[in-house]
C-alpha cells in the first residue's frame, strides 16, 4: 500500500443548515419596553414609541428599526448595542413650521445594506451604511442630502403637497401614505401605499410605475385579484420579496395575504378576501380555508415561508410554499407579553417583521424588539460510517448533531439497543451476531431526527487489519527540539521480532515545496535508554532502496543526501524510542517515518504488530502545527484511540505544555472527524478505552486536552493538532489500535 507524506493543509468545513422551517418558534425579547430616547445597551436602551414599526436587518446581522416617536432609525448591532442610525429630515410647507421632523412609517434593507425607509410625509428616502440620507423617489420642497443624525428634533405635521398620485422620473413621482418597503436582488424598490391602494416600483435607474392596484377610493364590491390596475387592495401595509422577484403584500383591510408576480399578476395566497371585515379569525388551515384578524408584517426566509405578523391576534403566521397556513407563536385573544416557545409566546402588538443572514426573524412589537428562532429537529453534522471488521474486533459508531442538549437512542436493523444512548456506540468482541444497519435517533425537545444507515459486516480474519505506518512532520533540532517518536510492538508468537523501517527526512522535503527543512537530520533508536541503531546520512544503500520501494515510501533519489534512514529485521516486542535531531546544532522541518517492513503476503496471526505510535513536539501556528500520518493496513477497518495530550503532560513535569490542543483527523482533503475537549463527548467511554490500551489518564473530563475514538477502513490518514486561539507549546499524539 502507498502511503503519503503528511502535507496536508489545514481545512475548515462549515456545516451549513438548510433553510429553516418550524411548525413552533422559540420568542426571546432583546430590546425595547421602557419609552424614552437613550442608545446604549440593549438593557439601559429606550425606544419612544408604543408601536415600532418598520425592521430590517443587512448582511452583517445588525438590525434597523422605525422609531416614529423618536423620528429616528435605530440600529441594534449583534452584540447588543443600540445607536440613532439616522433622525428622519424637517417636513416643510404651512404645516411644517421650525425644524420639524417627519415620521417613518416603513423601512426595508437592500443591496449593499442601503436602508430604504417611507415616511409620513409620502417619500421613500435611501440612507447609505454611513449614514448619509438623501430623496429615492417622491417630491418634496427640502434637500435632506445630509448626515442623517445632523438633523434637527421637533413636532411634526405633514406637509400635504407631497402627496399625490404619479408615475413617472423618482424626482418627480408622487405617492400617498407609503407604509411598506421592500427591495428584491436585482435593486428593485417595491412600496405598499395605503390611500393610492397600489404597489408602486422604483428601478434602479429611477423609473417609478405602478405594479399593481392603484384604485385610490375604497369599492367594498371589488376586492377582487386581477392585473396589473385591474386588481383591488384595501388597506396594504407590510410588503416583502422572495428569491425569484415576486412580490408579496398584507392586505390589512380585508385580512389576507396577496402575492404580485413580476409582470403584477395578483393572487390571494392565504385569507378569504371580505370587504366589510367578516372573515376575519384565527384559523390555520390552507388558502382560503385560512384567517387572519388585521394583520401588519410580512417576511419570507429562504426556503420560501412566508411568515405574517397577525397583528390583532397577537400571533406569528407562517405560509409554507404549499400554501399550509400555520400559527407558529403566540396565541389568539390571549395578547400579552411573554417570551417562550410556540403557544406559550405572547405578544402584544405585532407589527414589522424581519429575517437576518443566519435566518432567525425579529418582530416589533408594542414598544419590544422580539426575536423568533425557529426551533426544528437536530441536524446531522457527522454521519455514521459503514464498518466491515474481522471478528472479535471492536467497532465503533460515531454520530454529532448541531444541538447540546440532543439525546441518542442507537438501533440495529430497527431494533433499540439498550443502554446505548451516547454519541458514541461501541461494539467489542465482534461477532456474526452484532452484524446488521445501524442507524441513532437524535432527539430534541422540537423532534426525532435519524442518522443514515451504516452497516456492519462481521466475519474476516482478525489479523487482517493493522497499522503499517506512522509519519511525523514538526521543527526538529536538539535538546528541548529533539522531535521524540514512540512505538510500541506487541503481540504474536512468542519471541516473534518485526522488520522496522525508521526515516529522518530533511534535505528530500524540498521536493515537496517544504521551505526551511532540517539540512542534516540523524537518527537513533533506543529501547528503554539503550541505543540499538542509529543513522546520520543514508548514503544510497541500495538495500534500503529496495525496502522503501516495499512499504511504498517515497524515494530518496540523491544517494548523497543527509537524510537519514535505518532499517532493523528483526526488531523484537517492546516499547521504543525514536530521536530525530539535528547534526551541528541545526533546526528546521524534519518528518519522522515509522513503517512496518512485514513483506507482503506474510503478515499472520504469529507476527507482531504495531499497537501504539506517537510523538512529542513543540507545536506552533500556521505551518507549524503538528502534523502525523498514519497508515490502516488490509481489508477490513481497524478501531483507533488518537489522543492529542497538552494539559496532561504537565504531569510528568513537561513545562510549556500547549494550553487547549484541537485535533482534527483527514481522509485526503477530507474533514472526517474532529475534537477539542474530550470530555465534551463520551468522556467514560474515551476513558475506559484509554485503560484498556494502557494509555495514561487525561485525569479529569474537565481538561483541555483531545481524544477521538474511530473505527476507519484501510487507507492513510493525517491528524492535525493545533493550538486552539493559535496559542502554542509541547503537544504529543498517539494513536493505539484496538482489538
Amino acid at each position: 500500500m502507498k502511503t503519503r507524506v503528511a502535507f496536508v493543509l489545514s481545512i475548515t468545513l462549515a456545516i451549513i443548515r438548510p433553510p429553516l422551517s418550524a411548525q413552533s418558534c422559540a420568542i426571546t425579547t432583546i430590546a425595547g419596553g421602557t419609552r424614552g430616547n437613550a442608545d446604549g445597551p440593549v438593557s439601559e436602551a429606550r425606544f419612544g414609541s408604543t408601536n415600532l414599526n418598520g425592521v430590517g436587518a443587512d448582511s452583517s446581522g445588525n438590525l434597523y428599526i422605525c422609531d416614529p416617536a423618536n423620528f429616528s432609525i435605530r440600529k441594534i448591532t449583534p452584540a447588543g448595542l443600540v445607536t440613532t442610525f439616522a433622525r428622519m429630515p424637517p417636513a416643510v410647507g404651512a404645516y411644517a413650521g421650525g425644524g420639524r421632523l417627519s415620521i417613518p412609517t416603513g423601512l426595508a434593507v437592500g443591496r449593499g445594506d442601503q436602508v430604504y425607509v417611507a415616511t409620513y410625509d409620502h417619500l421613500i428616502l435611501q440612507i447609505t451604511p454611513e449614514g448619509v440620507l438623501t430623496t429615492l423617489a417622491g417630491t418634496s420642497a427640502r434637500n435632506p442630502d445630509l448626515p442623517a443624525t445632523s438633523l434637527g428634533s421637533g413636532l411634526f405635521a405633514p406637509d400635504p403637497s407631497n402627496a399625490g398620485y404619479v408615475d413617472g422620473p423618482a424626482s418627480t413621482a408622487r405617492f400617498s401614505s407609503p407604509v411598506g418597503v421592500a427591495v428584491d436582488n436585482l435593486g428593485n424598490v417595491y412600496v405598499a401605499e395605503q390611500t393610492n391602494r397600489a404597489i408602486r416600483k422604483i428601478t434602479p435607474a429611477g423609473a417609478v410605475t405602478t405594479l399593481a392596484g392603484g384604485t385610490n377610493f375604497y369599492n367594498p364590491a371589488n376586492f377582487g385579484d386581477g392585473v396589473g390596475r385591474s386588481a383591488f387592495f384595501a388597506v396594504p401595509s407590510g410588503i416583502a420579496t422572495d428569491r425569484s422577484g415576486n412580490v408579496y403584500v398584507v392586505d390589512h383591510g380585508l385580512s389576507t395575504i396577496r402575492k404580485v408576480t413580476s409582470t403584477g399578476v395578483v393572487t390571494t395566497i392565504a385569507g378569504k378576501p371580505d370587504a366589510f371585515g367578516h372573515n376575519q379569525g384565527s384559523a390555520d388551515g390552507t388558502s382560503s380555508a385560512a384567517s387572519f384578524n388585521l394583520p401588519t408584517g410580512v417576511a419570507v426566509n429562504g426556503s420560501g415561508d412566508v411568515y405574517i405578523t397577525d397583528t390583532y391576534n397577537g400571533t406569528i403566521r407562517k405560509i409554507s410554499p404549499g400554501g399550509a397556513v400555520t400559527t407558529i407563536a403566540g396565541r389568539a385573544g390571549t395578547t400579552a407579553h411573554a417570551d417562550g416557545t410556540g403557544s406559550v409566546a405572547r405578544f402584544e402588538f405585532p407589527d414589522g417583521i424581519t429575517f437576518d443572514p443566519a435566518g432567525f426573524f425579529y418582530v416589533t412589537d408594542g414598544n419590544f424588539i422580539r426575536k423568533g428562532a425557529p426551533v426544528v429537529a437536530p441536524l446531522i453534522t457527522t454521519q455514521p460510517r459503514s464498518i466491515a471488521i474481522a471478528s472479535n474486533s471492536t467497532a465503533v459508531f460515531s454520530v454529532s448533531a448541531d444541538d447540546a442538549s440532543a439525546t441518542y437512542q442507537w438501533k440495529r436493523s430497527g431494533i433499540v439497543l439498550s443502554g446505548a444512548t451516547g454519541s458514541t456506540l461501541v461494539v467489542n468482541n465482534v461477532q456474526s451476531t452484532n452484524a446488521g444497519i445501524y442507524t441513532c435517533d437524535v432527539t430534541n425537545a422540537f423532534g426525532t431526527t435519524t442518522t443514515a444507515g451504516a452497516t456492519l459486516a462481521v466475519g474476516l480474519p482478525s489479523n487482517s487489519a493493522r497499522l503499517i505506518n506512522l509519519a511525523i512532520r514538526s521543527n526538529a533540532g536538539t535538546g528541548a527540539q529533539t522531535l521524540i517518536v514512540g512505538l510500541t510492538i506487541s503481540g504474536g508468537s512468542a519471541g516473534a521480532t518485526k522488520p522496522l523501517l525508521v526515516r529522518g527526512i530533511g534535505p528530500a522535503l524540498t521536493a515537496f515545496g517544504v521551505t526551511g527543512a532540517l539540512a542534516d537530520p540523524a537518527l537513533n533508536l533506543f529501547q528503554s535508554s539503550t541505543a540499538i541503531s542509529s543513522n546520520d546520512n543514508w548514503g544510497g544503500d541500495l538495500s534500503l532502496t529496495n525496502v522503501f520501494t516495499s512499504v511504498g515510501a517515497f524515494a530518496l533519489t540523491a544517494p548523497s543526501s543527509k537524510d537519514a534512514a535505518l532499517y532493523n529485521p528483526v526488531t523484537p516486542a517492546g516499547s521504543f524510542t525514536v530521536q530525530l535531531t539535528g547534526n551541528g546544532g541545526m533546526t528546521g522541518i524534519a518528518l519522522a517515518e515509522i513503517y512496518d517492513a512485514t513483506p507482503a503476503g506474510t503478515f499472520t496471526a504469529a507476527t507482531p504488530r504495531l499497537t501504539n505510535v506517537s510523538a512529542r513536539t513543540q507545536v506552533g501556528t500556521g505551518g507549524d502545527i503538528l502534523i502525523a500520518g498514519f497508515s490502516i493496513g488490509g481489508a477490513t477497518a481497524k478501531t483507533v484511540l488518537i489522543r492529542a495530550a497538552g494539559p496532561a503532560l504537565t504531569a510528568f513535569g513537561v513545562a510549556g505544555v500547549l494550553a487547549d490542543p484541537k485535533l482534527e483527523l483527514y481522509s485526503g482533503p477530507t474533514l472526517i472527524a474532529t475534537n477539542d475537549n474530550w470530555g465534551s463527548a463520551s468522556a467514560q467511554t474515551i476513558a475506559d478505552t484509554a485503560a484498556s490500551v494502557g494509555a495514561f489518564s487525561f485525569g479529569t473530563s474537565s481538561s483541555n486536552d483531545a481524544a477521538l475514538l474511530i473505527t476507519l477502513p484501510p487507507g492513510s490518514y493525517t491528524a492535525q493538532v493545533s493550538g486552539v486561539g493559535a496559542t502554542s507549546g509541547v503537544a504529543l499524539v498517539e494513536i493505539y489500535e484496538l482489538p
